[in-house]
């Protein structure tokens, strides 16, 4: 991402859009030196109008993958609520 330094390149994983980053000593120089102080940079992060079919694939096969996981997951959840007995 850019920054008044230059490029900080430590994006996060499974950022959100919306999020904020304090990054210290990347943002403006001290009057009486010392260093610089913080840069807050807010993460916006916007999606193409328009996919190729090779995207709109990319999209597809995640959405799958994800769903197939939040299936799993559901289940050992439910599997589990029944051991304990709570359902």
């Amino acid at each position: 991402m850019p920054t008044l330094r230059g490029k900080f390149d430590e994006d996060p994983a499974a950022t959100s859009s919306g999020r904020t980053f304090r990054l210290p000593g990347y943002g403006m120089p001290r009057l009486k030196g010392g260093g610089a102080g913080d840069e807050l940079v807010n993460v916006r992060i916007m999606m193409p109008a328009e996919l190729t079919a090779a995207e709109k694939e990319l999209y597809e096969r995640l959405r799958a993958l994800r769903n197939r996981f939040t299936t799993r997951v559901c289940a050992r959840i439910r599997r589990l609520a029944t051991i304990d007995g709570l359902q």
